[in-house]
């Protein structure tokens, strides 16, 4: 077979040789979560099903489950003045522009 087609225990073999035993089994969680959660299953419920904290399942959620970032229309632009808000004797908050 040529390298595009390996089984994937062929796969496995290979990674087992360069990845840890506990870095795979984090791998796998990792999935299971993300899996779990598109299901709509609890925080609770994933814990216990495969050992994993709340705050870890939180992690996933929250930084492999997100769309990506893009810049809004309506950011600002770096060449725009904005008020710069200044406590002053005259009262509080008085605005003043840069």
């Amino acid at each position: 077979m040529g390298k595009d087609s390996e089984s994937p225990e062929a796969m496995m073999r290979k990674l087992k040789k360069v990845i840890a035993p506990s870095e795979i089994e984090m791998f796998e969680k990792r999935l299971a979560i993300m899996i779990l959660l598109k299901e709509g299953f609890s925080y609770r419920a994933i814990g216990r099903a495969i050992d994993v904290s709340p705050s870890t399942i939180s992690f996933i959620k929250h930084n492999f489950t997100r769309k990506p970032a893009t810049r809004s229309r309506y950011a600002p632009s770096s060449k725009k003045k904005y008020p710069k808000f200044h406590h002053s004797s005259k009262g509080v908050g008085t605005l003043l522009w840069k």
